[in-house]
Protein backbone atom coordinates (compact mmCIF):
# COMPACT_ATOMS: atom_id res chain seq x y z
CA UNK A 1 0.00 0.00 0.00
CA UNK A 2 1.31 3.74 -0.98
CA UNK A 3 0.21 7.03 -0.04
CA UNK A 4 1.02 10.51 -1.32
CA UNK A 5 1.84 13.02 1.77
CA UNK A 6 1.34 16.57 0.90
CA UNK A 7 1.16 19.68 2.74
CA UNK A 8 3.19 20.52 6.18
CA UNK A 9 0.86 19.31 8.29
CA UNK A 10 1.17 16.07 6.37
CA UNK A 11 5.13 16.12 6.12
CA UNK A 12 4.83 16.16 9.95
CA UNK A 13 2.13 13.26 10.12
CA UNK A 14 4.54 11.12 7.97
CA UNK A 15 7.88 12.17 9.57
CA UNK A 16 5.98 11.07 13.44
CA UNK A 17 4.98 7.64 11.30
CA UNK A 18 8.45 7.04 10.32
CA UNK A 19 10.04 8.36 13.84
CA UNK A 20 7.73 5.56 15.69
CA UNK A 21 8.08 3.04 13.16
CA UNK A 22 11.99 3.50 13.20
CA UNK A 23 11.68 3.31 17.46
CA UNK A 24 9.61 0.08 17.67
CA UNK A 25 12.26 -1.70 14.84
CA UNK A 26 15.04 -0.12 16.72
CA UNK A 27 17.47 -2.74 18.38
CA UNK A 28 16.74 -3.31 22.62
CA UNK A 29 13.11 -2.70 21.74
CA UNK A 30 10.58 -4.99 23.68
CA UNK A 31 8.09 -5.91 21.03
CA UNK A 32 11.30 -6.89 18.87
CA UNK A 33 12.97 -8.92 21.41
CA UNK A 34 9.54 -11.08 22.30
CA UNK A 35 9.57 -11.61 18.53
CA UNK A 36 13.06 -12.80 18.20
CA UNK A 37 12.61 -15.03 21.52
CA UNK A 38 9.69 -16.34 20.45
CA UNK A 39 11.90 -17.41 16.51
CA UNK A 40 9.60 -18.45 13.61
CA UNK A 41 6.11 -19.00 13.08
CA UNK A 42 6.55 -22.71 11.95
CA UNK A 43 8.89 -25.10 11.97
CA UNK A 44 9.44 -28.19 9.22
CA UNK A 45 9.58 -30.67 11.31
CA UNK A 46 10.54 -34.44 10.40
CA UNK A 47 8.49 -37.47 10.40
CA UNK A 48 8.76 -40.26 13.06
CA UNK A 49 7.65 -43.79 12.99
CA UNK A 50 4.23 -44.80 14.49
CA UNK A 51 3.83 -46.25 17.92
CA UNK A 52 4.49 -50.09 18.28
CA UNK A 53 0.64 -50.27 20.46
CA UNK A 54 -0.82 -47.87 17.87
CA UNK A 55 -4.63 -48.76 17.41
CA UNK A 56 -5.88 -46.62 14.85
CA UNK A 57 -5.53 -42.87 13.10
CA UNK A 58 -8.29 -40.63 13.22
CA UNK A 59 -8.69 -37.85 10.20
CA UNK A 60 -11.13 -34.93 10.82
CA UNK A 61 -11.12 -33.57 7.35
CA UNK A 62 -12.66 -30.01 8.12
CA UNK A 63 -13.89 -29.44 11.58
CA UNK A 64 -15.57 -26.65 11.61
CA UNK A 65 -17.68 -27.38 8.70
CA UNK A 66 -18.94 -30.67 9.82
CA UNK A 67 -19.76 -29.43 13.22
CA UNK A 68 -21.50 -26.39 11.42
CA UNK A 69 -23.46 -29.39 9.16
CA UNK A 70 -24.65 -31.43 12.36
CA UNK A 71 -25.35 -28.36 14.37
CA UNK A 72 -27.85 -27.10 11.29
CA UNK A 73 -28.91 -31.18 10.65
CA UNK A 74 -30.09 -32.05 14.07
CA UNK A 75 -30.54 -29.24 16.31
CA UNK A 76 -32.17 -29.57 19.99
CA UNK A 77 -29.54 -29.76 22.58
CA UNK A 78 -26.36 -30.00 19.83
CA UNK A 79 -27.46 -26.46 18.30
CA UNK A 80 -27.88 -25.14 21.67
CA UNK A 81 -23.71 -25.35 22.11
CA UNK A 82 -21.32 -23.34 20.87
CA UNK A 83 -20.82 -22.51 16.87
CA UNK A 84 -17.37 -23.12 16.21
CA UNK A 85 -16.04 -26.51 16.16
CA UNK A 86 -13.19 -25.38 18.66
CA UNK A 87 -15.12 -23.54 21.23
CA UNK A 88 -17.63 -26.82 21.95
CA UNK A 89 -14.49 -28.92 21.84
CA UNK A 90 -12.96 -26.70 24.63
CA UNK A 91 -16.00 -26.49 26.72
CA UNK A 92 -17.15 -30.28 26.45
CA UNK A 93 -13.24 -31.39 27.58
CA UNK A 94 -13.61 -28.71 30.30
CA UNK A 95 -10.45 -26.49 28.75
CA UNK A 96 -9.90 -23.15 29.48
CA UNK A 97 -11.75 -21.00 27.42
CA UNK A 98 -9.26 -18.75 25.55
CA UNK A 99 -7.60 -21.73 23.89
CA UNK A 100 -10.74 -21.73 21.43
CA UNK A 101 -9.75 -18.65 20.04
CA UNK A 102 -6.34 -20.25 19.36
CA UNK A 103 -7.47 -22.98 17.07
CA UNK A 104 -8.09 -22.71 13.50
CA UNK A 105 -10.80 -25.58 12.85
CA UNK A 106 -10.79 -24.71 9.28
CA UNK A 107 -7.96 -27.06 8.64
CA UNK A 108 -7.60 -30.80 9.35
CA UNK A 109 -7.73 -32.56 12.39
CA UNK A 110 -5.34 -35.80 13.51
CA UNK A 111 -5.06 -38.03 15.81
CA UNK A 112 -4.19 -41.25 17.17
CA UNK A 113 -5.08 -44.11 19.90
CA UNK A 114 -2.91 -46.60 21.23
CA UNK A 115 -3.05 -49.00 23.73
CA UNK A 116 -5.33 -51.09 25.27
CA UNK A 117 -8.41 -50.60 22.30
CA UNK A 118 -11.13 -50.81 25.58
CA UNK A 119 -9.90 -47.78 27.01
CA UNK A 120 -7.30 -46.43 24.77
CA UNK A 121 -4.72 -43.73 25.24
CA UNK A 122 -5.45 -40.34 22.91
CA UNK A 123 -3.57 -37.35 20.99
CA UNK A 124 -5.17 -35.50 18.71
CA UNK A 125 -3.49 -32.49 16.97
CA UNK A 126 -5.21 -29.50 14.91
CA UNK A 127 -3.43 -26.49 13.76
CA UNK A 128 -2.86 -23.24 15.94
CA UNK A 129 -4.24 -19.60 14.31
CA UNK A 130 -1.25 -17.70 15.01
CA UNK A 131 1.21 -20.02 16.69
CA UNK A 132 2.94 -17.43 17.98
CA UNK A 133 0.34 -15.84 19.44
CA UNK A 134 -1.13 -19.00 21.28
CA UNK A 135 2.36 -19.44 22.95
CA UNK A 136 2.17 -15.86 23.91
CA UNK A 137 -0.99 -16.01 25.69
CA UNK A 138 -1.11 -19.30 27.01
CA UNK A 139 2.39 -19.01 28.31
CA UNK A 140 4.49 -15.75 27.49
CA UNK A 141 4.28 -14.08 31.05
CA UNK A 142 3.80 -13.62 34.83
CA UNK A 143 0.02 -13.42 33.84
CA UNK A 144 0.07 -16.63 30.92
CA UNK A 145 -1.91 -19.46 32.65
CA UNK A 146 0.48 -22.28 31.75
CA UNK A 147 3.69 -22.99 32.62
CA UNK A 148 6.04 -25.16 30.13
CA UNK A 149 8.26 -28.05 29.74
CA UNK A 150 9.92 -29.63 26.74
CA UNK A 151 8.35 -33.09 26.24
CA UNK A 152 9.60 -35.14 23.21
CA UNK A 153 10.17 -32.21 20.63
CA UNK A 154 7.21 -30.12 21.72
CA UNK A 155 6.18 -27.69 24.25
CA UNK A 156 3.83 -29.63 26.93
CA UNK A 157 1.47 -26.19 29.08
CA UNK A 158 1.17 -27.17 32.45
CA UNK A 159 -1.75 -25.52 34.15
CA UNK A 160 -0.54 -23.15 37.11
CA UNK A 161 -2.14 -24.71 40.00
CA UNK A 162 -1.29 -22.23 43.15
CA UNK A 163 -2.92 -24.58 45.36
CA UNK A 164 -1.47 -27.53 44.23
CA UNK A 165 -4.42 -29.18 43.05
CA UNK A 166 -4.55 -31.95 40.45
CA UNK A 167 -4.08 -31.06 36.82
CA UNK A 168 -6.78 -31.59 34.75
CA UNK A 169 -7.09 -33.84 32.15
CA UNK A 170 -6.53 -33.83 28.90
CA UNK A 171 -2.95 -31.81 28.72
CA UNK A 172 -1.89 -29.27 26.34
CA UNK A 173 0.96 -28.81 24.02
CA UNK A 174 2.55 -26.80 21.18
CA UNK A 175 4.67 -28.10 19.03
CA UNK A 176 7.26 -25.97 16.44
CA UNK A 177 5.39 -27.35 13.12
CA UNK A 178 2.57 -24.84 14.43
CA UNK A 179 0.64 -27.44 15.74
CA UNK A 180 -2.01 -27.49 18.84
CA UNK A 181 -1.98 -30.99 20.80
CA UNK A 182 -4.63 -32.33 22.91
CA UNK A 183 -3.61 -35.41 24.67
CA UNK A 184 -4.98 -37.99 27.59
CA UNK A 185 -2.17 -37.78 29.33
CA UNK A 186 1.49 -35.98 29.84
CA UNK A 187 2.78 -39.87 28.54
CA UNK A 188 0.18 -39.54 25.74
CA UNK A 189 1.47 -36.19 24.44
CA UNK A 190 5.11 -37.40 24.52
CA UNK A 191 4.18 -41.26 22.92
CA UNK A 192 1.60 -39.62 20.03
CA UNK A 193 2.08 -35.88 20.04
CA UNK A 194 4.95 -35.86 17.65
CA UNK A 195 3.45 -38.72 15.59
CA UNK A 196 -0.11 -37.01 14.58
CA UNK A 197 1.73 -33.73 14.30
CA UNK A 198 4.63 -34.69 12.30
CA UNK A 199 4.11 -37.98 10.77
CA UNK A 200 0.17 -38.05 10.50
CA UNK A 201 -0.75 -34.29 9.36
CA UNK A 202 1.83 -35.12 6.21
CA UNK A 203 -0.30 -37.83 4.84
CA UNK A 204 -2.95 -37.03 1.79
CA UNK A 205 -6.43 -36.24 2.71
CA UNK A 206 -9.38 -38.38 2.74
CA UNK A 207 -11.73 -37.34 0.26
CA UNK A 208 -15.44 -36.81 0.73
CA UNK A 209 -15.56 -37.76 4.63
CA UNK A 210 -15.88 -35.76 7.35
CA UNK A 211 -14.20 -38.61 9.86
CA UNK A 212 -11.99 -41.76 9.01
CA UNK A 213 -10.94 -43.72 11.57
CA UNK A 214 -8.39 -46.38 10.46
CA UNK A 215 -7.79 -49.36 12.69
CA UNK A 216 -4.11 -50.80 12.10
CA UNK A 217 -3.21 -54.30 10.60
CA UNK A 218 -1.63 -55.51 13.98
CA UNK A 219 -4.94 -54.02 16.28
CA UNK A 220 -6.82 -56.45 14.40
CA UNK A 221 -4.99 -59.67 14.52
CA UNK A 222 -2.90 -59.31 18.06
CA UNK A 223 -5.93 -57.53 19.89
CA UNK A 224 -8.92 -57.09 18.46
CA UNK A 225 -9.56 -60.84 17.39
CA UNK A 226 -8.45 -62.65 20.43
CA UNK A 227 -10.23 -60.38 22.30
CA UNK A 228 -13.17 -61.34 20.53
CA UNK A 229 -12.34 -65.22 20.80
CA UNK A 230 -11.93 -64.46 24.87
CA UNK A 231 -14.99 -62.15 25.35
CA UNK A 232 -17.14 -65.41 23.73
CA UNK A 233 -14.83 -68.28 25.24
CA UNK A 234 -15.90 -66.45 28.73
CA UNK A 235 -19.67 -65.69 27.80
CA UNK A 236 -19.81 -69.61 26.84
CA UNK A 237 -18.84 -70.87 30.03
CA UNK A 238 -21.25 -68.69 32.01
CA UNK A 239 -23.93 -69.58 29.82
CA UNK A 240 -23.33 -73.56 30.14
CA UNK A 241 -22.24 -72.85 33.95
CA UNK A 242 -26.08 -71.70 34.20
CA UNK A 243 -27.50 -74.21 32.30
CA UNK A 244 -25.18 -76.76 34.53
CA UNK A 245 -27.09 -75.02 37.63
CA UNK A 246 -30.71 -75.28 35.99
CA UNK A 247 -30.36 -78.97 35.62
CA UNK A 248 -29.22 -79.89 38.79
CA UNK A 249 -31.92 -77.51 40.63
CA UNK A 250 -34.30 -79.43 38.95
CA UNK A 251 -32.85 -83.18 39.53
CA UNK A 252 -30.64 -83.23 36.04
CA UNK A 253 -33.60 -82.67 34.34
CA UNK A 254 -32.99 -81.45 30.59
CA UNK A 255 -35.20 -78.23 30.00
CA UNK A 256 -38.69 -78.53 28.80
CA UNK A 257 -37.90 -75.81 25.31
CA UNK A 258 -34.69 -74.41 24.21
CA UNK A 259 -31.62 -76.41 25.23
CA UNK A 260 -28.81 -73.90 26.21
CA UNK A 261 -26.23 -76.83 25.03
CA UNK A 262 -27.63 -77.27 22.06
CA UNK A 263 -28.23 -73.27 21.37
CA UNK A 264 -24.39 -72.56 22.57
CA UNK A 265 -23.06 -74.85 20.45
CA UNK A 266 -24.93 -73.38 17.24
CA UNK A 267 -23.25 -70.07 18.37
CA UNK A 268 -20.16 -71.41 19.03
CA UNK A 269 -19.70 -72.69 15.17
CA UNK A 270 -21.15 -69.61 13.96
CA UNK A 271 -18.89 -66.91 16.31
CA UNK A 272 -15.82 -68.64 15.77
CA UNK A 273 -16.52 -68.49 12.22
CA UNK A 274 -17.06 -64.51 12.18
CA UNK A 275 -14.09 -64.50 14.73
CA UNK A 276 -11.82 -65.94 12.87
CA UNK A 277 -12.62 -64.30 9.98
CA UNK A 278 -11.88 -61.24 11.93
CA UNK A 279 -8.29 -62.38 12.69
CA UNK A 280 -7.78 -62.87 8.77
CA UNK A 281 -8.76 -58.76 8.04
CA UNK A 282 -5.48 -56.79 7.29
CA UNK A 283 -7.24 -53.24 7.30
CA UNK A 284 -10.36 -51.76 8.71
CA UNK A 285 -11.66 -47.68 7.88
CA UNK A 286 -14.44 -46.44 9.34
CA UNK A 287 -15.52 -43.07 7.27
CA UNK A 288 -18.06 -40.65 8.43
CA UNK A 289 -19.91 -38.18 6.10
CA UNK A 290 -22.68 -35.59 7.08
CA UNK A 291 -25.25 -34.94 4.92
CA UNK A 292 -28.39 -31.91 5.19
CA UNK A 293 -30.37 -34.47 5.98
CA UNK A 294 -28.17 -37.74 7.46
CA UNK A 295 -24.88 -38.80 8.84
CA UNK A 296 -23.64 -42.02 6.53
CA UNK A 297 -21.54 -44.27 7.97
CA UNK A 298 -19.24 -46.62 6.48
CA UNK A 299 -17.41 -49.83 7.17
CA UNK A 300 -14.55 -51.29 5.12
CA UNK A 301 -12.81 -54.48 5.77
CA UNK A 302 -9.84 -55.47 3.36
CA UNK A 303 -9.16 -58.92 3.55
CA UNK A 304 -5.30 -60.36 3.77
CA UNK A 305 -3.40 -61.22 0.50
CA UNK A 306 -3.35 -64.59 1.38
CA UNK A 307 -6.39 -66.18 0.69
CA UNK A 308 -8.37 -67.33 4.34
CA UNK A 309 -11.67 -66.77 5.85
CA UNK A 310 -12.24 -62.96 5.45
CA UNK A 311 -11.32 -63.34 1.24
CA UNK A 312 -13.41 -66.34 1.09
CA UNK A 313 -16.29 -64.49 2.68
CA UNK A 314 -16.03 -61.56 0.48
CA UNK A 315 -15.87 -63.44 -2.46
CA UNK A 316 -18.52 -65.72 -1.49
CA UNK A 317 -21.44 -62.79 -1.51
CA UNK A 318 -23.94 -62.52 -3.56
CA UNK A 319 -24.94 -58.55 -4.98
CA UNK A 320 -27.51 -57.78 -5.57
CA UNK A 321 -29.72 -54.37 -5.64
CA UNK A 322 -32.23 -52.59 -2.85
CA UNK A 323 -35.23 -53.17 -5.20
CA UNK A 324 -37.02 -56.03 -2.98
CA UNK A 325 -36.69 -53.51 0.16
CA UNK A 326 -37.89 -50.74 -1.59
CA UNK A 327 -41.13 -52.82 -2.75
CA UNK A 328 -42.04 -53.40 0.96
CA UNK A 329 -45.08 -50.88 2.11
CA UNK A 330 -43.93 -47.46 3.32
CA UNK A 331 -45.56 -48.17 6.80
CA UNK A 332 -43.32 -50.88 7.67
CA UNK A 333 -41.42 -50.47 10.80
CA UNK A 334 -38.87 -52.32 9.47
CA UNK A 335 -37.74 -53.97 6.35
CA UNK A 336 -35.00 -56.01 4.80
CA UNK A 337 -33.68 -58.28 2.46
CA UNK A 338 -30.79 -61.20 2.42
CA UNK A 339 -29.28 -63.04 0.05
CA UNK A 340 -26.57 -65.52 -0.88
CA UNK A 341 -24.00 -66.59 1.70
CA UNK A 342 -26.37 -65.00 4.73
CA UNK A 343 -29.35 -67.36 4.69
CA UNK A 344 -27.67 -70.68 4.57
CA UNK A 345 -27.74 -72.84 7.04
CA UNK A 346 -26.57 -72.36 10.20
CA UNK A 347 -24.92 -76.00 10.54
CA UNK A 348 -24.26 -78.64 9.00
CA UNK A 349 -27.66 -80.86 10.26
CA UNK A 350 -29.86 -77.77 10.69
CA UNK A 351 -32.63 -80.61 11.61
CA UNK A 352 -30.33 -81.75 14.59
CA UNK A 353 -29.74 -78.48 15.78
CA UNK A 354 -34.05 -77.95 16.25
CA UNK A 355 -34.31 -81.24 17.57
CA UNK A 356 -31.52 -80.59 20.48
CA UNK A 357 -33.05 -77.00 21.17
CA UNK A 358 -36.03 -79.34 22.31
CA UNK A 359 -33.81 -81.35 24.38
CA UNK A 360 -34.96 -84.43 23.13
CA UNK A 361 -38.51 -83.72 23.79
CA UNK A 362 -39.27 -84.02 19.80
CA UNK A 363 -39.99 -87.63 19.34
CA UNK A 364 -41.80 -89.95 17.25
CA UNK A 365 -43.92 -88.16 15.11
CA UNK A 366 -42.71 -84.87 16.16
CA UNK A 367 -38.74 -85.76 15.00
CA UNK A 368 -39.99 -86.90 12.04
CA UNK A 369 -42.38 -83.69 11.21
CA UNK A 370 -38.87 -80.98 11.90
CA UNK A 371 -37.14 -83.39 9.69
CA UNK A 372 -39.53 -82.88 6.99
CA UNK A 373 -40.25 -79.70 7.71
CA UNK A 374 -36.47 -79.00 7.30
CA UNK A 375 -35.68 -81.31 4.31
CA UNK A 376 -38.09 -79.03 2.61
CA UNK A 377 -36.78 -75.84 3.33
CA UNK A 378 -33.66 -76.91 2.38
CA UNK A 379 -34.44 -77.89 -1.05
CA UNK A 380 -37.24 -74.77 -1.50
CA UNK A 381 -34.51 -72.19 -0.37
CA UNK A 382 -33.28 -70.02 -2.75
CA UNK A 383 -30.63 -67.10 -3.07
CA UNK A 384 -33.23 -63.95 -1.90
CA UNK A 385 -35.74 -62.92 1.00
CA UNK A 386 -37.05 -59.43 1.64
CA UNK A 387 -39.14 -59.27 4.49
CA UNK A 388 -41.06 -55.85 6.12
CA UNK A 389 -43.17 -55.82 9.52
CA UNK A 390 -46.55 -53.57 9.46
CA UNK A 391 -47.28 -51.41 12.84
CA UNK A 392 -50.13 -50.02 11.13
CA UNK A 393 -53.65 -52.12 11.70
CA UNK A 394 -54.01 -54.99 11.37
CA UNK A 395 -50.02 -55.40 12.29
CA UNK A 396 -48.46 -58.43 10.39
CA UNK A 397 -45.12 -60.10 8.93
CA UNK A 398 -44.57 -60.32 5.11
CA UNK A 399 -42.12 -62.40 3.74
CA UNK A 400 -41.44 -62.93 0.05
CA UNK A 401 -38.62 -65.21 -0.84
CA UNK A 402 -37.10 -67.14 -4.20
CA UNK A 403 -37.36 -70.69 -4.15
CA UNK A 404 -35.78 -73.28 -6.48
CA UNK A 405 -38.96 -75.90 -5.84
CA UNK A 406 -42.12 -74.21 -5.55
CA UNK A 407 -43.89 -77.30 -4.12
CA UNK A 408 -41.17 -78.35 -1.46
CA UNK A 409 -41.54 -74.46 -0.47
CA UNK A 410 -45.60 -75.49 0.24
CA UNK A 411 -45.14 -78.58 2.02
CA UNK A 412 -42.22 -76.75 4.43
CA UNK A 413 -44.87 -74.47 5.09
CA UNK A 414 -47.62 -76.88 5.82
CA UNK A 415 -45.34 -78.99 7.58
CA UNK A 416 -44.15 -76.20 9.88
CA UNK A 417 -47.72 -75.77 10.85
CA UNK A 418 -48.14 -79.29 11.98
CA UNK A 419 -44.93 -78.71 14.25
CA UNK A 420 -46.34 -75.49 16.28
CA UNK A 421 -49.73 -76.92 16.79
CA UNK A 422 -48.02 -79.95 18.16
CA UNK A 423 -46.73 -80.86 21.43
CA UNK A 424 -44.73 -79.63 22.82
CA UNK A 425 -44.95 -76.06 21.02
CA UNK A 426 -48.57 -76.28 21.28
CA UNK A 427 -47.86 -75.70 25.17
CA UNK A 428 -45.76 -73.10 24.55
CA UNK A 429 -47.67 -71.26 21.92
CA UNK A 430 -50.66 -71.96 23.79
CA UNK A 431 -52.63 -73.65 20.87
CA UNK A 432 -55.72 -75.28 21.48
CA UNK A 433 -56.38 -75.95 17.67
CA UNK A 434 -55.61 -75.22 14.05
CA UNK A 435 -57.72 -74.60 11.18
CA UNK A 436 -56.26 -75.01 7.49
CA UNK A 437 -58.15 -73.51 4.71
CA UNK A 438 -57.60 -72.36 1.12
CA UNK A 439 -58.61 -68.51 0.00
CA UNK A 440 -58.47 -66.66 -3.05
CA UNK A 441 -56.52 -63.14 -2.44
CA UNK A 442 -55.13 -60.80 -5.24
CA UNK A 443 -52.88 -60.31 -6.07
CA UNK A 444 -51.14 -63.37 -4.76
CA UNK A 445 -53.93 -66.09 -6.20
CA UNK A 446 -54.56 -69.34 -4.12
CA UNK A 447 -53.18 -69.53 -0.88
CA UNK A 448 -53.47 -71.92 2.03
CA UNK A 449 -54.36 -69.99 5.72
CA UNK A 450 -54.04 -71.65 8.78
CA UNK A 451 -55.96 -70.08 11.72
CA UNK A 452 -54.48 -70.68 15.40
CA UNK A 453 -57.02 -70.88 18.67
CA UNK A 454 -55.35 -69.69 21.48
CA UNK A 455 -55.51 -69.92 24.93
CA UNK A 456 -55.28 -66.98 27.10
CA UNK A 457 -52.18 -66.21 28.77
CA UNK A 458 -52.66 -67.33 32.17
CA UNK A 459 -50.72 -63.91 33.72
CA UNK A 460 -53.61 -61.96 32.26
CA UNK A 461 -56.83 -63.45 32.98
CA UNK A 462 -59.27 -62.12 35.53
CA UNK A 463 -58.58 -64.31 39.28
CA UNK A 464 -62.38 -65.58 38.82
CA UNK A 465 -61.46 -66.79 35.22
CA UNK A 466 -58.62 -68.97 36.59
CA UNK A 467 -61.01 -71.30 39.14
CA UNK A 468 -62.10 -74.13 37.14
CA UNK A 469 -65.00 -75.98 38.19
CA UNK A 470 -66.57 -72.76 40.20
CA UNK A 471 -70.72 -71.98 39.33
CA UNK A 472 -70.47 -68.96 37.05
CA UNK A 473 -66.49 -68.34 36.44
CA UNK A 474 -66.53 -66.28 33.37
CA UNK A 475 -64.83 -68.30 30.56
CA UNK A 476 -61.53 -66.89 29.57
CA UNK A 477 -61.19 -65.54 25.90
CA UNK A 478 -59.19 -66.93 23.32
CA UNK A 479 -57.71 -65.55 20.57
CA UNK A 480 -56.46 -66.45 16.89
CA UNK A 481 -53.35 -65.62 15.08
CA UNK A 482 -53.20 -66.87 11.36
CA UNK A 483 -50.25 -67.46 8.98
CA UNK A 484 -51.28 -67.15 5.45
CA UNK A 485 -48.88 -68.45 2.35
CA UNK A 486 -48.95 -68.97 -1.61
CA UNK A 487 -47.08 -68.28 -4.75
CA UNK A 488 -46.39 -65.21 -6.33
CA UNK A 489 -45.00 -65.84 -9.41
CA UNK A 490 -41.66 -67.18 -8.94
CA UNK A 491 -41.76 -66.19 -5.57
CA UNK A 492 -42.82 -67.81 -2.38
CA UNK A 493 -44.86 -65.15 0.16
CA UNK A 494 -45.85 -65.34 3.69
CA UNK A 495 -48.06 -62.65 6.02
CA UNK A 496 -48.38 -63.77 9.90
CA UNK A 497 -50.74 -61.60 12.24
CA UNK A 498 -54.04 -61.35 13.44
CA UNK A 499 -55.56 -60.87 10.07
CA UNK A 500 -52.76 -62.85 7.63
CA UNK A 501 -55.07 -62.43 4.61
CA UNK A 502 -55.24 -58.30 4.96
CA UNK A 503 -51.50 -58.45 5.88
CA UNK A 504 -51.11 -60.28 2.33
CA UNK A 505 -53.43 -58.15 0.05
CA UNK A 506 -51.75 -55.07 1.80
CA UNK A 507 -48.12 -56.22 1.84
CA UNK A 508 -47.53 -57.95 -1.04
CA UNK A 509 -48.94 -55.23 -3.27
CA UNK A 510 -48.86 -51.88 -1.03
CA UNK A 511 -50.12 -48.26 -2.23
CA UNK A 512 -47.36 -46.83 -1.11
CA UNK A 513 -44.08 -48.39 -0.97
CA UNK A 514 -40.48 -47.32 0.07
CA UNK A 515 -39.40 -46.46 -3.10
CA UNK A 516 -42.15 -43.58 -2.27
CA UNK A 517 -40.16 -42.47 0.75
CA UNK A 518 -37.23 -40.01 -0.21
CA UNK A 519 -35.31 -40.05 2.99
CA UNK A 520 -35.17 -44.52 1.98
CA UNK A 521 -34.33 -43.71 -1.15
CA UNK A 522 -31.45 -41.46 0.07
CA UNK A 523 -30.32 -43.87 2.63
CA UNK A 524 -29.88 -46.77 0.25
CA UNK A 525 -28.89 -44.87 -2.65
CA UNK A 526 -25.22 -45.71 -1.86
CA UNK A 527 -25.55 -49.23 -1.56
CA UNK A 528 -24.37 -51.47 -4.63
CA UNK A 529 -23.88 -55.06 -4.73
CA UNK A 530 -25.15 -55.60 -1.45
CA UNK A 531 -25.64 -58.91 0.33
CA UNK A 532 -28.07 -57.77 3.30
CA UNK A 533 -30.02 -54.89 3.50
CA UNK A 534 -32.44 -52.97 6.70
CA UNK A 535 -34.72 -50.50 6.40
CA UNK A 536 -35.90 -49.17 10.24
CA UNK A 537 -38.28 -46.63 10.66
CA UNK A 538 -38.78 -46.29 14.48
CA UNK A 539 -41.32 -43.17 14.20
CA UNK A 540 -43.73 -45.57 12.58
CA UNK A 541 -44.29 -46.99 16.21
CA UNK A 542 -45.91 -43.74 17.78
CA UNK A 543 -49.17 -43.11 15.65
CA UNK A 544 -48.26 -39.29 16.75
CA UNK A 545 -45.10 -39.03 14.29
CA UNK A 546 -46.18 -41.64 11.64
CA UNK A 547 -47.54 -39.30 9.43
CA UNK A 548 -43.94 -37.38 9.41
CA UNK A 549 -42.13 -37.89 6.83
CA UNK A 550 -39.67 -41.06 7.14
CA UNK A 551 -36.78 -40.56 9.18
CA UNK A 552 -35.05 -44.31 8.89
CA UNK A 553 -31.92 -45.80 9.80
CA UNK A 554 -30.88 -48.02 6.87
CA UNK A 555 -27.95 -50.82 7.04
CA UNK A 556 -26.12 -52.24 4.19
CA UNK A 557 -23.76 -55.16 4.00
CA UNK A 558 -22.41 -55.89 0.58
CA UNK A 559 -19.21 -56.18 -1.63
CA UNK A 560 -17.00 -53.33 -3.36
CA UNK A 561 -14.55 -54.43 -5.30
CA UNK A 562 -11.92 -56.79 -3.00
CA UNK A 563 -13.83 -55.21 0.08
CA UNK A 564 -16.07 -55.83 2.32
CA UNK A 565 -18.46 -52.48 3.14
CA UNK A 566 -20.96 -51.66 6.16
CA UNK A 567 -22.79 -48.92 5.36
CA UNK A 568 -25.20 -46.99 8.51
CA UNK A 569 -27.05 -44.22 7.40
CA UNK A 570 -29.21 -42.25 10.45
CA UNK A 571 -31.61 -39.57 9.28
CA UNK A 572 -30.76 -36.07 11.04
CA UNK A 573 -34.56 -35.84 12.62
CA UNK A 574 -34.34 -39.72 13.96
CA UNK A 575 -30.71 -38.16 16.14
CA UNK A 576 -32.28 -34.67 16.79
CA UNK A 577 -35.12 -36.90 18.72
CA UNK A 578 -32.27 -38.96 20.28
CA UNK A 579 -30.69 -36.24 21.58
CA UNK A 580 -33.95 -35.08 22.97
CA UNK A 581 -34.54 -37.88 25.06
CA UNK A 582 -31.16 -38.24 26.44
CA UNK A 583 -31.59 -34.79 28.17
CA UNK A 584 -35.57 -35.08 28.89
CA UNK A 585 -35.62 -36.69 31.98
Amino acid sequence: MSAVVDGSRGGRSARGLALALALIAAPGCRSCQHADEAGPQVVEETAVPAPADLVADVIVASPNTSWTKLQRGIGGTIGLLPPSFASAAVLALGLDPVLASEIDATTPGFGALAGDPASPSWAFAVRASDPRHARAVLAGGDTARYETREVEGLLELVPKAPDGGARPAPVLGLTKGGFVVLASSSAALAALGPYVSRTLAKRPLPAASALVVDVARETIRAVLAPRAEAAWAEQKKTLLASDEAMRRAHGGREPDFGDPKAIVDALDRTLGDRIALLGDVDHARLSVEIGDDDVRAAMTLTPGREPGPASKWVTDMVGGDVSSVLAMPSSAVIAGAIRGAAIEDAGADPAALVLGAFGGRLKGEGDKRVRDAVSDWSRARGDALAFAASWDPPRGLFVRAAVRDREAAMRAMRATVDVAAAPPLDEMLRVKSVRVSGEDVAPVGKVTLATFVRAPDPGTMRPRARRHGEAGAPEAPTSTVGVAWGLEGEAFVVAAGAEPIVSLRTMAKPEKRLADEPAVVRALAAADAIETALVVQPFKLDERRAPLPSAPVAVTLGRQGGDAVLRISAAHALLREVGRLQVTP
